[in-house]
């Protein structure tokens, strides 16, 4: 015989005679319990008739009754054998097995909170029998599966697997430790079932419509012929050429990069069609950088114009590029003029993404000057009631912008936005994969002090510079799968990654360095 101390203070013995004394069974009942524990493992013809024949011999001992309630229960028949256990429970309501069986009732029944009342709400055999001090090691290692499995229905996955840890240290071979491990496995693929499908269920998309076909081929006149350049070069411009459009004079400098925006809408079709080297359109985030550096609030509009386009088009000229920087832009241009934001979030029919970074721009406002945090409050609050009051045949609500919306409100810590928020969260309108469900939107907020998110607003050249430094890594590293990587540890690589075309990760898909998030929300920032 041998005694075992739990971490947790129980005395634990593997004795085979201990359950013997424990219900003062006679040596006749205990060959009985044993001949006809085979009988029900092996579900042999006659177990029934003979296990009650046993029953009316025996009717004290509880061990004969709890075989014929796990016969029922082994040959699908749980519906007789969850009844036949209560009568036993009824008869020897101080059974640990029996109890163990309601408490599975209950769990086959889904009625979760009744089990608690059954087995304690720590699953701890001292606090469910006071007077003994030690337990049979099938006791202990039975409470703990129970424990575990308990957890794993209700979707507390951390709980469940720290009993299988108690139940590993006390015997890792005991059969008991597998069936919890299947068991919690098993719920938690089902959890992340059931989460995708909650998550298809909750994505409600704006359309964008298809970009009009356009049929202007030559190129615009520009007041400086510099200007033409930027049509030249990829992230890998010189700054020289950059800076020597930046002297030109600015009003016409200003002008100039208007039309080149403009042209971006006018010629799309003929870009699309004649792109072979897509150093060609990049036109379209230069210019939003050098209006950026020139401070000249008064193409906002013209931006948001571009953003406004279809996806096809946004895409096209920006790709990854949308989301990693170009809230940079609307931040330096918007700055002051939230009201034309806050419309351009209200419009029906916008390219998600185009959305999202309008947002993180503003809710960096509140990071970057503290002292208008209530103004930008407000503004969510303002874009947030319009959704929450908006149909669906509005083409308005789109649950991945709010889901990522109540991202930054977390960054920004909005308390005062959780009215509204659960408000979105009842009719359905935020996608809860994106920034998980209310109750820990709500915790967060409530009671987890957030990281300094604030997000340093770079110029062009720290842009390009921190661009061109990774793909520099990228081109002169051997490939390898990315969970052998080891870029994203490195001391001396930012892990931006951006634009790297082959392979294309999409923004919804999980992050390559394998923390779970989404790749948006993850390393590109």
């Amino acid at each position: 015989m041998n005694n075992y101390f739990d971490e947790e203070g129980l005395t634990i013995t593997d004795d085979h005679t201990f359950m013997e004394k424990e219900h003062a069974i006679t040596e006749d009942v205990s060959y009985w319990i044993n001949r006809m524990h085979l009988d029900v493992a092996k579900k042999k013809n006659g177990t029934v008739d003979r296990l009650i024949e046993l029953i009316n011999k025996y009717p004290k001992n509880p061990q004969l009754k709890n075989l014929l309630t796990s016969y029922y229960i082994s040959t699908n028949q749980e519906e007789k054998g969850y009844e036949f256990n209560r009568k036993t429970l009824a008869a020897h309501p101080n059974y640990f097995f029996a109890k163990l069986n309601l408490a599975n009732e209950y769990i086959y029944n889904e009625e979760y909170d009744k089990v608690i009342e059954v087995l304690g709400e720590n699953f701890d055999l001292k606090a469910l029998y006071p007077n003994r001090s030690t337990f049979h090691i099938s006791e202990v290692m039975s409470m703990l599966k129970f424990g575990s499995i308990y957890n794993a229905y209700i979707r507390e996955f951390e709980k469940a697997e720290a009993f299988i840890e108690r139940m590993r240290k006390i015997d890792q071979s005991d059969y008991e430790v597998e069936i919890a491990e299947k068991t919690l496995l098993q719920q938690t693929f089902l959890a992340i079932e059931e989460r995708s499908r909650l998550e298809a269920e909750n994505c409600i998309e704006v359309v964008t419509p298809t970009q009009i076909v356009t049929t202007k081929t030559e190129k615009p006149v520009f007041n400086h012929s510099e200007v033409e350049r930027l049509y030249e070069y990829s992230f890998a411009i010189p700054n020289e050429i950059m800076d020597e459009i930046l002297s030109l004079p600015r009003a016409s400098l200003i002008e100039d990069l208007e039309t080149v925006l403009n042209d971006s809408i006018e010629r799309f079709s003929y870009f699309e069609e004649n792109c072979y080297d897509y150093s060609s359109t990049y036109f379209v985030i230069h210019a939003f950088n050098l209006l950026a550096e020139l401070g000249a609030t008064n193409q906002l509009q013209t931006v948001l114009k571009v953003l406004a386009q279809s996806k096809e088009l946004v895409e096209f000229y920006l790709d990854l590029y949308l989301t990693e920087f170009v809230w940079i832009t609307i931040y330096k241009l918007g700055n002051q003029n939230l009201e034309m934001l806050a419309q351009f979030m209200k419009h029906p029919g916008i390219y998600m993404f185009s959305k999202t970074e309008i947002a993180e721009s503003v809710a960096q406002i509140a990071l970057h000057e503290p002292e208008r945090r209530n103004e930008v409050i407000s503004w969510f609050q303002s874009v947030l009631e319009t959704y929450k009051n908006a149909s669906l045949d509005e083409n308005l609500v789109d649950s991945e912008v709010i889901g990522l919306m109540v991202c930054d409100v977390l960054e920004i810590e909005g308390k005062e936005l959780l009215p509204v928020i659960r408000d979105l969260f009842d009719l359905g309108y935020i996608n809860s994969g994106i920034c998980g469900d209310f109750k820990t939107v709500e915790e967060i907020l409530l009671h987890k002090e957030q990281k300094n998110k604030k997000v340093e607003l770079l110029s062009y050249s720290e842009i390009y510079g921190k661009i061109n430094k990774a793909l520099e890594l990228v081109e002169n590293t051997p490939t390898k799968n990315w969970g052998e990587s080891n870029y994203l540890s490195s001391d001396t690589y930012e892990p931006i990654q951006p634009f790297i075309s082959k392979p294309k990760i999409n923004r919804n898909d999980p992050c390559p360095c394998g923390s779970g998030k989404k790749y948006k929300k993850c390393c590109l920032k």
